[in-house]
């Protein structure tokens, strides 16, 4: 506790922390111990001045979103893997900086505790694992492991976990190959599928594959977004032909995109080019390097905006030379970007001013100023105050919302009111300062949230559509969610199998558990089922897909020719056994496999390359990796 609370200290002076910071305790329920450390954590930041909410969430991926300082496991009663594997969606989509997890031997009152299988489960995730509290090096084996939990006795080896390859600084990774390159296009070409400067690239035209990868299909993202356009204003009823769906070069400049989640797993750079090649009128991100990235990798007219606040000078001023529009919720933000440094003479004169977008909170009670606020902020912005060297750099460009309430009547017409009468207080405040003889552009006033009263339904006009000149922003609508009714999923995730063998039946599959008979293991039958001990004469066909435990979870998988299901018998942590059906025409090394088709979100982990296809003009034949370097 004392650690940690020195650690929350630091943080806290280190980042210059302030409004409110979540605690989060997972797991089924909160034991004391975990109980207690929250409580520390809570005092150790409420003495900073900072608000301490604190969570027992079931589970903790329902709460957490974002990047972890510190996973701690207390004891949770034999349950130490059960959790981390109840994490794994914050493992593949964020980085946690660091686990603390104490391995126990197996026992009669923990008979799920198997340290080597927690240990292994870290190790695939690309983690190294040391003993807490000292100097020693790194766990590298399993044998390793062993003998330090034979001298560790009942009380447990408490370790530490590390990744490998800790996330580089933002000013670094936005100058990295992305995680999938399009080629075509207007934007810059990938390099060959070679290993240059670090950092190696394949090509899917010469044949060359990773272990698996996702196929972003831009045929339905551009459906979804002809979709959306019809039932904003009203064309979808009765609509045939073209209109119904095909895929179309239409006007979607009143319609924004939203990038957020990694372009909800569609990979923010590729489907930000897509969209913007389809005529999108804005693109919305939710990190400072996707932002950078997008800005590389479309026209320069087109408004790419960070819909947060940043947190430093050095930031700032990149978004600012990279002409990024940002997100203004609060005086205090204003107050202390003020007080930073003039941009480098770098910057030149026509990009050195922030383009800043003004957040009103019209009832969500997340973020964003108060309505009274509003006049006061825009003025702040929009006309330079004697003195202030750092309004002197600023441009009113944008306000947006968020809909607190979309579906119910009254409080949307509450909150268009309030934000109506808080845009036409920023175009005056922009107007102003166009009268001192500032430049001023037009002011992109923004709203987020799909309801059926502002794009109708299949069968319904809109009620209340927009004013023409507000754009709509959407997100995960276009990317097949049903918040936007009757739109397509666009991802599918794919592998190749890379062996195919024949298994006797009563052939046991997988690891040998501990302290249990080896005899004991699943086995192969003449109809393909699990069973212990079959007498079929006739030999099984089974294929090997490198995807394992660490990353794909489910029970079957497809082939891609015919569709045939394939059952998982067994899975490891980097490779899945399948069970090929009988009767079926001979499978080959190199036989694609959809492991879903199409994919949640959250079904598929961050780091699987995603590609485009379905499009003529923008394709993305070769990628490189961000995490895999030569060096």
């Amino acid at each position: 506790q004392e650690v940690l609370a020195s650690k929350l200290r630091g943080e806290v002076r280190a980042r210059g922390l302030g409004g409110s910071v979540r605690v989060v305790a997972g797991g089924g329920e909160a034991t004391a111990a975990a109980a207690e450390l929250v409580a520390a954590a809570c005092a150790a930041l409420e003495a900073q001045d900072v608000e301490c909410t604190r969570r027992f969430p079931p589970p903790l991926a329902a709460y957490v979103r974002g990047d972890v300082d510190l996973l701690l496991v207390a004891d949770v009663g034999g349950q130490e893997l059960d959790m981390l594997r109840g994490a794994g969606d914050i493992f593949n989509r964020y980085e946690v900086r660091a686990v603390v997890i104490r391995l126990r031997l197996s026992s009669p009152a923990s008979p799920k505790s198997d340290p080597l299988s927690v240990y292994e489960w870290l190790v695939w995730h690309g983690r190294f694992v040391s003993p807490t509290g000292s100097r020693a090096a790194a766990l590298c084996t399993v044998g390793e492991v062993d003998v330090s939990m034979s001298r560790a006795g009942d009380a447990g080896l408490e370790v530490v976990s590390l990744p490998l390859e800790p996330r580089a600084p933002w000013s670094e990774r936005q100058r990295a190959f992305p995680a999938a390159v399009l080629l075509g296009g207007s934007g810059p070409r990938a390099p060959p599928a070679t290993c240059r400067a670090g950092r190696c690239c394949l090509s899917l035209e010469r044949g060359q594959l990773p272990n698996s990868w996702a196929e972003v299909d831009a045929a339905a993202l551009a459906s979804n977004l002809r979709r959306l356009d019809l039932m904003r204003n009203g064309r979808l009823q009765g609509a045939t032909g073209r209109d119904a769906g095909a895929v179309v070069q239409s006007d979607y400049r009143r319609i924004g995109v939203v990038l957020s989640a990694a372009g909800f797993g569609h990979d923010a750079v590729l489907a930000g080019r897509l969209f913007a090649r389809l005529g999108a009128g804005a693109l919305f991100v939710s990190q400072p390097e996707q932002a950078l990235r997008l800005r590389a990798s479309v026209p320069r007219h087109l408004p790419v905006v960070l819909l947060n606040q940043v947190a430093d000078s050095a930031t700032f001023c990149a978004l600012v030379e990279a002409r990024v529009g940002m997100a203004v919720t609060s005086l205090r933000w204003l107050s202390t970007v003020e007080r930073w440094p003039a941009c480098g003479n770098h910057v030149s004169a026509l990009t050195a001013r922030a383009r800043l977008h003004l957040a009103v909170d019209t009832g969500l009670g997340r973020e964003g100023l108060p309505p009274r606020s509003v006049a006061q902020a825009a003025l702040r912005i929009a006309v330079p105050r004697a003195g202030s060297g750092g309004s002197a750099r600023w441009l009113l460009s944008g306000v947006f919302t968020k809909w607190c309430c979309p579906e119910d009547a009254s409080a949307m017409r509450a909150a268009r009111r309030t934000f109506a009468m808080s845009a036409r207080i920023a175009d005056r405040a922009r107007l102003r300062g166009a009268m001192t003889g500032r430049r001023v552009e037009e002011l992109l006033v923004h709203v987020g949230g799909l309801s059926s009263s502002t794009i109708g339904t299949k069968d319904k006009r809109p009620a209340s559509p927009l004013p023409i000149r507000w754009m709509l922003r959407v997100g995960a609508g276009l990317f097949g969610a049903q918040t936007l009714p009757g739109s397509r999923g666009a991802l599918a995730w794919k592998s190749a199998l890379s062996a195919v063998r024949s298994l006797a039946p009563g052939s046991l599959l997988g690891y040998c558990p501990a302290d249990t008979d080896c005899d004991s293991r699943r086995a192969v039958s003449d109809s393909g089922d699990f069973s212990s001990g079959s007498d079929s004469a006739a030999p099984r066909s089974v294929a090997v897909v490198p995807v394992g435990f660490a990353e794909f979870q489910g029970s079957s998988m497809r082939l891609v020719r015919d569709g045939a299901v394939l059952e998982v018998l067994n899975s490891g942590a980097s490779t899945t056994v399948v069970f090929l059906p009988m009767g079926s025409r001979e499978v080959l090394v190199g036989d694609e496999v959809e492991l879903c088709d199409p994919c949640m979100q959250e079904m598929l982990p961050i780091q699987v390359p995603r590609v485009l296809v379905g499009d003529a003009v923008l394709s993305t034949s070769e990628f490189c990796s961000l995490s895999y370097t030569t060096s």
